[in-house]
């Protein structure tokens, strides 16, 4: 931009408007104009005329430039440099969001209830009132007594070899986690495993501070002849080994063989059938970007794709995320998971209520693979009907809302028919736009500028209505709209409009 004298700015610009002078980006010819803030104004006229121009190559640019600009030295590093649009001054613009006509933002693990959150909260559902059953067994998870997993550790070192006891510590939590040792060495353990490797607990002890890491600690070994079990603590049979090793992971142990296989050992969950056991839930259990839950097999994506082997290091979702990209049409759907991205024991967690689906009308309660393959009209009408007491009730007392407000949103922009996990690069311009906007009717922010290309494009009449009463509840709160459209009924509802051509 030129510079203009101060005392002429406020002379250039109108009072509660988005004031542009001189504009000459692109096909525009020294355009100014004055755009009222807080109001629904439509940009039309022909083709060629400079409406995308005036939308999204001045207002948004220029707002996410001056968002840069406002970022210390240190962040803009990281960030490319934005130029300055030509034109001669830009006032009163306010925080920018653009929400174009192009696929939605999202990679291969993306889907229509995680780009609006909708996910998040279901995840937090079932780790809360969920119900664990067993992925082989199909039946409810329950207590054990101490004999019982006892019982179940020396048949599995029978079956197995030595088993090294492990009390988990740490899970999943950034940070140095330095104290971890001197807690361990105070407490007469002599050694540690953090994200497999193993650790003296009398040296130095710190980890990545900025990753997410598992620790636990060695409590002993126990050998498939109890009288030769070796602790390191205090002699002993096997049960004070287990004892000991529960008292340390409250409630759950891990039990490591020589082939580097570890599986959890629980006294609250296990299978009354199998005697396998499970670990406490926890909402990464359900998430796709984690390895508590992603399927092992496709790592989250649902469909399997060549991926060389080689060392990835810190960047490798990025390089899986690519090599995603990359192998576009030669992609098959997992085997193991069926496209459900997640691991069977996130799989067979059920909530209470009825299942929304004849599919499996003989299972009790939705899982998260049910809600995934419902569309969200149907999850509306499961997530209202919905009904829990007790302790459920006031667990989910602030989910739910979360859950149904999403919901409703989608129905409002006209996405009832997508099911919930549906990718979001399957989905056409028109849709990825709408995504967006749910997501932006979630977010209640006021005094920000929406910049929306033709949001109407494809829609039933009907659903036109349902986007044009959407666009007013953002107005409504207090934001600006700046829509490029050519629809008659959008232009019948705008405030305010600008012809250019």
């Amino acid at each position: 931009m030129l510079n203009v004298p101060e005392n002429s700015i406020a002379e250039a610009c109108a009072p509660g408007c988005i004031s542009v002078r001189g504009a000459r980006e692109h096909n525009l010819r020294n355009l100014s104009v004055d755009i009222p803030r807080g109001r629904f104004v439509v940009v039309t006229g022909v083709s060629g005329s400079g409406k995308s121009t005036l939308a999204f190559d001045l207002l948004f640019a220029e707002g996410q430039r001056r968002f840069l600009d406002s970022m210390s030295a240190y962040a803009r590093q990281f960030v490319e440099a934005m130029a300055r649009p030509d034109v001669d001054l830009i006032a009163g613009l306010p925080p920018t969001v653009s929400i174009e006509q192009s696929t939605t933002r999202g990679g291969g693990k993306s889907t229509v209830a995680t780009v609006t959150e909708i996910h998040h909260f279901l995840r937090l559902l079932f780790a809360r009132i969920g119900t664990q059953y067993c992925p082989e067994c199909r039946i409810p998870v329950a207590a054990q007594s101490r004999d019982e997993l006892v019982a179940s550790l020396k048949a599995a070192a029978r079956d197995r070899g030595e088993l090294t006891l492990l009390a988990p510590l740490i899970r999943n939590r950034k940070g140095f986690h330095s104290e971890i040792a001197d807690w361990a060495r105070q407490h007469g353990f002599r050694e540690l495993r953090a994200d497999g490797k193993w650790y003296a607990t009398d040296r130095p002890f710190r980890l990545d501070r900025f990753k997410e890491h598992d620790v636990e600690v060695v409590v002993g070994t126990l050998n498939a002849k109890p009288e030769s079990s070796t602790p390191p603590i205090a002699p002993g049979d096997p049960r004070l080994l287990v004892e000991r090793a529960l008292e340390v992971g409250k409630g759950v142990m891990q039990a490591l063989d020589r082939h580097g296989t570890v599986t959890v050992h629980s006294t609250e969950r296990a299978c009354p059938q199998c005697r396998r056991s499970f670990g406490p839930l926890d909402p990464k259990n359900f998430s796709y970007n984690s390895s508590q839950g992603w399927c092992p097999k496709c790592r989250g994506f649902g469909e399997l794709f060549h991926i060389p082997d080689v060392e990835r290091g810190a960047n490798g979702d990025a390089i899986e995320e690519n090599w995603w990209r990359w192998s576009e049409g030669q992609r098959e759907s997992c085997p193991e998971c069926g496209g459900a991205r997640l691991r069977p024991e996130a799989r067979a967690v059920r909530l209470p209520g009825a299942t929304p689906s004849a599919r499996r009308p003989d299972q009790p309660g939705p899982t998260v693979d049910d809600l995934a393959r419902l569309t969200v009209d149907q999850a509306a009408q499961w997530a209202e009907s919905l009904t829990l007491s007790g302790r459920n009730a006031e667990i989910a007392r602030d989910i739910l809302p979360e859950i149904r407000e999403r919901l409703r949103f989608l129905g409002d922009v006209g996405l009832g028919y997508l099911q919930l996990g549906r990718g979001v690069t399957t989905l056409s311009g028109g849709e990825g736009q709408r995504i967006r906007l749910a997501a932006q009717l979630g977010s209640n922010l006021s005094g920000v500028l929406y910049v929306l290309d033709e949001p109407t494009i494809g829609l039933h009449s009907r659903d036109n209505d349902q986007l044009l009463a959407a666009l007013g509840r953002l107005r409504g709160r207090g934001n600006s709209l700046v829509v490029v459209e050519h629809d008659e009924a959008t232009m019948r509802q705008a405030d305010y409009i600008i012809d250019l051509g």
